[in-house]
């Protein structure tokens, strides 16, 4: 484990590198890499109380959004990147940086870029604060529960 932690830092900060890079000359690659979304979604875990929570609170709403299972099926990095954005664009607001892989894997670390958290949750979906909940083109975090009326 430690020794794969310098190995896996590097790589987020070349990432973070690539993408300042990607700034500075004013290519918008995060752009291109975005990846539609269909107008409901839900990011859930359901071994998480405040997910089911949340659930229960959308259907007695009648919405009945589609259920991303992002344990079983990890969002890829485009699908983070429109996620992301959605809730306003930090990659840490939508991370569980209490969670061990977050430290195991030094993601605290400032220097690290958008790219680089992304792809750190698109490899260990454990760092994906849940619930999260899509609506057109916006998401809210469930938490507390009550927070995915918000964009009824």
């Amino acid at each position: 484990s430690h020794a794969r932690q310098p190995a896996l830092s590097s790589l987020f900060l070349r990432l973070g590198l690539i993408e300042s890079l990607v700034r500075c000359f004013s290519m918008p690659i995060l752009c291109l890499l975005r990846t539609p979304v269909s107008v409901s979604q839900f990011y859930h875990n359901a071994k998480c109380s405040k997910a089911r929570q949340a659930l229960t609170l959308l259907e007695s709403h009648g919405v009945e959004p589609e259920i991303i299972r992002y344990l079983d099926n990890p969002p890829s990095v485009p699908t983070l990147i429109t996620l992301s954005e959605k809730l306003g664009g930090d990659p840490r607001a939508m991370m569980r940086t209490k969670e061990p892989k977050y430290a195991e894997l030094g993601l605290g670390d400032p220097r690290l870029g958008h790219l680089a958290l992304l792809t750190a949750i698109s490899e260990h979906p454990i760092l994906l604060e849940r619930p999260i909940f899509v609506n057109g083109d916006r998401a809210i975090l469930g938490r507390p529960p009550e927070k995915v009326l918000e964009l009824l």
